[in-house]
């Protein structure tokens, strides 16, 4: 036909049909390679599970978490991000090709102890996530350990604990068939595969067979004696074949296991236990303490003929990082683990036959474990949570903290209970012993498990009676060494410190070499019967009191038995009192408020305006008595003004003469180094005559500051008035400051001021003290002089020298 057509159309036309013919089949070639270079995308199924995003469907299919825009691509019908995945959805996954360079497999999960061997090495090396194997690498788990192996083609195996597997990858075993294959020695390992036909099967070779998977999941295990054990649970047929012997070759459809002993020709197939159902599944929230991990709980129906129960937990919301797993009993029925890991854990179980074969998981329930940080008292920060591995054999104990604790939730979280106070920055502090429910809730509203706490107490006693130096108590003006029993249920926070109340003084905790704890304490001549000492952790708005200890105090001072020399306790004297001792009705003077019970006495030389340079003599006398160790205090005085001339006249006119003045103090604060009273006085007119309206009033506010171990700074506030309308209207002032010189031996300045109007008349008074004091642990003696500079009544004088003696018992240091 070809020639006749050459020969039709002549030498032109034949050339040019050649010319056709070859291009044509140029083309042809062209397309042909185009199509080698490009073909069609391979695309796989996936269906969606419990907890899984696109994000962890990434990872786990393009080792990936940000390639989810291939799911995308491949699934127009997700929509825009952001969404959630819908249970049961199926996915189109595209098929990465793979560059023949890269490893033939390469581990993608590993949980505690994992190791791996190169072919030419004798040694092992811990297998971390990411490290690249070749052909003939082995890669082997320990106690409690799992590791995921992902090969070339996105087959992934998950290797339990003990299990020891050697990787070859992708193999042609057949001038016809090629696979991706790995030798199982011992242990138990679960092959995840793809499921679409065409892909390449893995071979899991045992000591006995080989086991061909294609599609789906399945389980191989080789115990300590060498039976092997082949579950499929999911996907496509699995093939078993019989090393060495002809015609063992048998079809496991899903659903089915066989169990190959050592040494036997035959291969029987069985039936695989139906995946147990949930009953009440572990709950999807759970709150849990920084560094101790969260703890959950499930049951489900129990499965007929079932000899045991596997419990899977799985960290994550993919892949196969195994935290934890539980081989449980016929019996049981429910699980609860202990100390799992903050973030997303997948809780699935497992019937078991009695060949011992793994039937197919339950369905997976995922739990957030969230982590409430909770910081002790005394602690600057809340520690953060400690990422330790998951122990669900762990003894299932309430959580402890000490009282005070506060409790941190994260951003979205918020946390109340029955004893618990909350602050507006959400943090809640624990303030009651015993048992506390924390119950947690997230913004969206949804419930958390409630956390079950216990909070307990610091306990402090004494661990010796002698360590009171007396039996009975501790004396007043002496210090002694205590030796305390400090315990707890929990640790004994640092940083802890004591506090004494009014009277005590107290030194830093100390802990011996041999573990005692020693505290030094000094009862001043002013405490009470019965004191406490405070133990405080923390500083400012943080500090907590997590314990109190009473010590008695006794009133005669005896030879101290201490485990260290005593030191004698010093009092803190002043020139407070000088002047404030000497009634005066237009000024006041400073006090000592935390003064015991005393009298006094009080001798003033007083030069005046009235008779030009005339000079009086004022005395007082007076009594004042605390009420037992009450902070109430009631006293009265008499001021007496003394004749110096013929004439009978005074030279300071006699006003308040023989009117006895008293007085009533309330301490408001008798604590520490602070000191503040309010004290109400009255002058009554019994001597001057007139009724009550001639009575002069004179309510105060007293105040004293307590600096180092000498100096006292001291300030007064006085109204002085009278009801009637003529009568007084003055405000009275004093301020000052006295230092302890040498031992008992202080000296002072002070300065009175006092504005307003007396009668018909303006008063406006300025008058500087100088004085000096001398204490003793029974009375004292002061010297002091006034200068009266302004306009200064008569009674005041310009100039005044004043002489005081005062007994009784003081009551501050």
């Amino acid at each position: 036909m070809i020639d006749r057509l050459m020969w039709r159309h002549g030498p032109t036309r034949h050339f040019a049909m050649l010319v056709c013919m070859l291009v044509s089949g140029l083309g042809g070639e062209a397309t042909r390679a185009q199509d080698r270079a490009d073909p069609a995308p391979v695309l796989r199924e996936h269906v969606v599970g419990a907890g899984e995003t696109c994000a962890s469907i990434a990872r786990r299919y393009f080792g990936d978490a940000h390639r989810w825009d291939l799911l995308h691509e491949h699934n127009p019908g997700l929509g825009p991000p952001p969404h959630r995945l819908v249970v049961g959805t199926v996915l189109r996954i595209v098929v990465l090709r793979r560059d023949p360079s890269d490893p033939e497999a390469r581990v993608t999960a590993s949980m505690r102890r994992v190791e791996a061997r190169a072919p030419a090495d004798s040694s092992w090396r811990e297998a971390r996530r990411g490290l690249s194997l070749t052909r003939g690498w082995r890669v082997t788990t320990h106690d409690r350990a799992s590791a995921e192996i992902t090969f070339r083609d996105a087959s992934v195996i998950e290797m339990r604990q003990h299990t020891l597997v050697i990787v070859f990858g992708p193999t042609a075993r057949t001038a016809a068939r090629r696979s991706t294959e790995a030798t199982l020695e011992r242990g138990a390992l679960r092959a995840r595969l793809a499921e679409l036909a065409g892909e390449v099967p893995v071979a899991v070779a045992t000591p006995d067979v080989v086991a061909e998977l294609s599609g789906g999941e399945a389980l191989v295990s080789v115990d300590e004696v060498g039976t092997s054990r082949i579950a499929n649970h999911t996907g496509r047929d699995a093939v078993i074949v019989g090393r060495g012997r002809r015609g063992a070759r048998v079809r496991l459809p899903p659903g089915t296991g066989a169990r190959v002993s050592r040494g036997t020709t035959v291969i029987a197939r069985r039936r695989l236990l139906p995946a147990p159902s949930w009953v009440t599944p572990p709950v999807e929230r759970v709150a849990a303490i920084a560094g101790r991990g969260g703890s959950l709980r499930g049951s489900w129906a129990p499965v007929g003929d079932a000899v045991g129960y596997r419990v899977e937990l799985l960290r994550g919301e993919g892949g196969g990082d195994l935290i934890a797993a539980m081989e449980l009993g016929a019996s049981a029925t429910r699980f609860e683990a202990h100390g799992m890991p903050e973030g997303v854990v997948r809780v699935r179980v497992s019937a078991v036959d009695r060949e011992h074969l793994e039937g197919p998981p339950s369905a997976e329930r995922v739990v957030r474990v969230i982590a409430l940080r909770v910081r002790a008292p005394g602690a600057p920060t809340a520690p953060a949570w400690v990422d330790r591995p998951a122990d669900p054999s762990a003894r299932a104990e309430m959580p402890r903290v000490l009282i005070g604790t506060r409790v941190e939730p994260p951003d979205g979280i918020t946390c109340v209970g029955a004893s618990t106070r909350a602050a507006a920055s959400g943090v809640v502090r624990l303030a009651e012993l015993g048992r506390t429910d924390l119950r947690c809730a997230a913004e969206d509203g949804s419930a958390i498990e409630p956390l079950v706490l216990e909070v307990v107490p610091l306990r402090v006693a004494l661990a010796a009676e002698r360590g009171l130096g007396r039996p009975g108590g501790i004396p007043r003006g002496a210090s002694v060494v205590l030796r305390l029993a400090i315990t707890s249920d929990v640790e004994v926070p640092p940083g802890l410190r004591a506090e004494g109340t009014e009277g005590i003084e107290v030194g830093p905790i100390a802990r011996t070499s041999g573990g005692a704890w020693e505290l030094r304490v000094g009862a001043l001549e002013s405490a009470p019967r019965v004191a406490t000492v405070r133990f405080v952790a923390g500083d400012g708005s943080r500090a907590e009191v997590l314990a109190t200890l009473q010590l008695p105090i006794v009133g005669v001072r005896r030879r101290v038995v201490a485990a260290a020399p005593a030191r004698r306790v010093e009092r803190h004297p002043g020139a407070e009192e000088t002047w404030g001792l000497m009634p005066l009705r237009t000024s006041v003077g400073l006090r000592d408020e935390r003064a015991g019970s005393g009298a006094w006495a009080a001798a003033a030389v007083l030069s005046g305006r009235r008779d030009g340079d005339a000079v009086a003599v004022r005395g007082a006398a007076g009594l004042r008595l605390r009420v037992f160790d009450e902070p109430v205090r009631l006293a009265v005085s008499l001021p007496v003004e003394l004749v110096t001339d013929d004439a009978g006249a005074s030279p300071l006119g006699g006003a308040g003469s023989l009117d006895p003045v008293v007085e009533a103090s309330w301490s408001l604060v008798e604590r520490g180094r602070l000191g503040v009273a309010l004290e109400v006085g009255a002058w009554l007119p019994i001597a001057s005559g007139g009724g009550f309206e001639t009575t002069r009033w004179v309510p105060s506010l007293e105040a004293s500051l307590r600096v180092g171990s000498r100096w006292t700074l001291r300030a007064r506030q006085a109204v002085i008035v009278e009801a009637r309308e003529e009568g007084a209207r003055l405000w009275a002032s004093a301020y000052g400051a006295s230092v302890r010189v040498l031992g008992p031996l202080g000296i002072g300045a002070e300065l009175d001021a006092t504005i307003g109007r007396e009668g018909s008349e303006s008063v406006a008074l300025v008058a500087p003290v100088l004085a000096t004091s001398l204490h003793h642990r029974l009375f004292a003696v002061g010297l002091g002089v006034r200068l009266g500079l302004g306009d200064a009544r008569d009674e005041t004088g310009r100039v005044a020298f004043l002489l005081s003696v005062g007994g009784g018992a003081g009551r501050g240091p």
